[in-house]
């Protein structure tokens, strides 16, 4: 028969010895919970600075976008006017660029989901790619050729060489 007391050390040693592990199961656990924070801290940089340049790539194809409309607004005055002639090709380009950049805002605000599912982006921040995007749909889809005007008043005045030197050289009021 086993002794108390024998009992009582090899208690006393499988204590000691869960306390060990105890300690040793403590310290792992700390390695992992400092790798990750690590590893998270590393994530978040990384997500960070790909935001950054989508960011980046969003501004550009914003301006891209304000250059593609003031291009179609000045087209449209000029053919209005009668400063140009109606040209279909460069009808059919500026309205299919209009499609392109339809189908790659699309992307982009897709794209721009994953970034909001990470934190790095805001949903506030793809307002004015969503707003850019219903412009260009609404060009493409409701795309109509400009004509030149019947109106003479909305023209422009063509003038000799010898009555643009006289308007030039008349006395501003």
């Amino acid at each position: 028969m086993i002794r108390a007391e024998s009992l009582r050390r090899k208690a006393g040693k499988l204590n000691k010895a869960m306390e060990r592990v105890r300690r040793q199961l403590a310290e792992i656990e700390a390695e992992e919970a400092r790798c990750k924070a690590r590893a998270d801290a590393e994530f978040r940089q990384a997500m960070a600075r790909k935001a950054d340049a989508y960011r980046e790539r969003v501004g550009d194809f914003l301006r891209h976008f304000e250059c593609l409309q003031s291009v179609n607004r000045e087209w449209r005055r000029r053919v209005l006017r009668g400063d140009m002639d109606f040209s279909e090709q460069l009808n059919h380009i500026i309205h299919t660029l209009f499609a392109a950049w339809v189908t790659l805002s699309r992307g982009l605000l897709k794209e721009s989901e994953f970034y909001v599912r990470h934190g790095v982006y805001t949903d506030g921040e793809r307002g004015p790619l969503r707003k850019c995007l219903d412009d260009a749909t609404d060009a493409y889809v409701n795309w109509r050729s400009p004509k030149k005007s019947s109106c003479p008043a909305i023209r422009t005045m063509k003038v000799s060489d010898e009555v643009a030197a006289k308007l030039r050289d008349a006395p501003k009021e």
